[in-house]
């Protein structure tokens, strides 16, 4: 509910939703969308960048700006409205509740919410009503409670007059209680700070729970990340305030990884030992992987999407069937494969599994046949239930790769196995051991290639792209090969073939092939 106080708590909305409109035009998937249908938006983030929120001088703007945007907000079908919210975060919810606008529970529905006795801004424009303020009376001293003297009937005696004692002031003057100071429980109050990629967020929550298995009841950890919606259902985390002064606040960088060659690291571990570090702990016990949980009602979402998706290729929400990643970002075309070994995998399990292709819409996901094209219509929530649900995933290494061994297997999925198969076409970019979990099928060449003799090369990209970053000037591959399909690729992606990403996948069916499975009885 949208409410009028005062322009403090209007200035105060404002600058949320100038946080919040961040998040939203940054997000490649939702942005694009989201300010090309709402021009209202657009205008309103227009007026905070030219009036720059200082002051209180967009005071008088607020509420009509305000009421624009829920009105926007509204207008969206309500799968954009839960992208909306999902990049808003729970945190981001709950600031704006206690501000201006109160959403429902997040974890029941998050996209139900009201603006219920909200005047439309243009009316308000038009018919401006005075708001009439009754003035205080003006103060008077209390007068003192006077009592009647006590005679044992209750009577006056005839000819008596009725008297009150004369009152005295109080001889000293009443304090006010004084304000307590928050309690010390003995629990050291954190907030972990990281905005970058989502798989490196991934990553912090394989820290956060290595934090709390080795020193359990000693820490109470927040985070402000580039995504939050990876840290719903988190039983890790207690909400905190950067203005309480028991809270130490760090932001996490993860250097770790310019030893990621020469170490035995993993990727979960980079987190773990700088939070070591800056915490002064010690995280013996890891388990090496992200830590994502599915809160008790995305099984049924997740049905919903799936069943809307689906249904337009003819499937059933139930089917078998892996995620399939076969994009890349302009600016790390080191990590390309031909799209027609992509469909040459797809082709080879036709008639064993549906592949369902992610990926967003600003990257480089060419269409391929016989798939249910996902590219562009998930948030990082909706592509973490569709991996939960999912039997396998098929990736470069990327986001994708992350989720497969952070999100827990559903209940009937991955053959029964409790961790749920990869298959990763890695090339030579990324050292094996600081990337690959332990059920992947990790197809690499660090090695095997004068350009990764000891681990990875790093590079990004195949040749420059010409947007001033530095990666075109330093971080170039070395061997350029012109494929058969006519890309220009990274020899080592090169190298990988697809009947080998076929076989890599098909280790996974042997053991359950009808057939092929051979029964021994020793040791049984």
């Amino acid at each position: 509910m949208i409410a009028y106080r005062d322009q403090g708590a209007i200035l105060g909305a404002v600058q949320i939703y100038n946080n919040l409109w961040n998040k939203i035009s940054n997000d490649p998937v939702l942005g694009k969308e989201f300010t090309e249908t709402n021009s209202v938006c657009s205008a309103m983030q227009q007026r905070i960048k030219t009036k720059s929120c200082k002051g209180c001088q967009l005071g008088k703007d607020g509420p009509a700006l305000i009421e624009a945007f829920v009105r926007d907000l509204k207008s969206l079908p309500k799968d954009k409205q839960q992208a909306v919210l999902s990049i808003m975060g729970k945190r981001s919810v709950v600031a704006l509740g206690k501000y201006w606008v109160n959403l429902a529970t997040n974890e029941v529905d998050p996209v139900e919410y009201q603006t219920s006795e909200v005047p439309d801004p243009k009316d308000v424009a038009k018919n401006p009503t005075p708001v009439s303020v009754t003035p205080a009376p003006p103060w008077t001293p209390p007068v003192p409670d006077v009592q009647k003297p006590i005679v044992a009937d209750d009577t006056i005696p005839p000819g008596a007059k009725e008297t009150a004692p004369a009152w005295t002031p109080p001889t000293s003057i009443p304090q006010a209680a004084p304000v307590e100071s928050p309690k010390d429980d003995g629990k050291r109050r954190v907030i972990l700070q990281n905005f970058q990629a989502p798989g490196d967020v991934v990553m912090i929550t394989a820290a956060v729970r290595d934090l709390h298995i080795n020193h359990p009841g000693k820490f109470l950890i927040d985070v402000r990340t580039s995504s939050m919606s990876i840290w719903e259902s988190n039983p890790y985390l207690t909400p905190l305030e950067e203005s309480d002064p028991r809270v130490e606040i760090y932001k996490l960088e993860y250097p770790l990884i310019h030893s990621s060659n020469q170490g035995p690291w993993h990727f979960s571990e980079a987190f773990t030992e700088e939070i070591e570090d800056k915490l002064g702990v010690r995280i013996k016990q890891r388990i090496g992987k992200g830590d994502i949980h599915i809160g008790p009602n995305e099984e049924v979402w997740g049905k919903t999407e799936r069943q809307s998706w689906f249904s337009e290729y003819g499937y059933d929400p139930e089917i078998n069937y892996w995620i399939l990643n076969a994009g890349w970002k302009n600016d790390f075309t080191c990590k390309m494969w031909p799209t027609e070994r992509y469909q040459q995998l797809v082709d080879a399990f036709r008639d064993k599994i549906v592949f369902v292709q992610v990926g967003h819409s600003a990257h480089n996901h060419p269409t391929l046949d016989g798939v249910i094209n996902l590219v562009g219509k998930t948030d990082d929530r909706q592509l973490i239930r569709l991996v939960w649900s999912s039997g396998g995933v098929v990736t470069p290494v990327s986001y994708p790769m992350t989720l497969a061994a952070a999100v827990p297997v559903r209940a009937g999925k991955c053959m029964g196995q409790p961790n749920r198969p990869c298959v990763v076409i890695a090339g030579g970019r990324e050292p094996n051991q600081w990337q690959a979990h332990g059920n992947h099928q990790f197809i690499h060449c660090c090695g095997a290639l004068p350009c990764c003799p000891t681990g990875g090369c790093w590079a990004s990209r195949v040749k420059p792209v010409g947007d001033n970053d530095e990666k075109d000037r330093r971080n170039m591959c070395k061997y350029v090969v012109k494929s058969e399909e006519g890309h220009e690729l990274a020899y080592c992606m090169d190298m990988i073939t697809a009947d080998e990403v076929i076989r890599r996948m098909n280790i996974y069916f042997n053991f359950n092939t009808p057939g092929r499975r051979r029964t021994y009885t020793y040791n049984q």
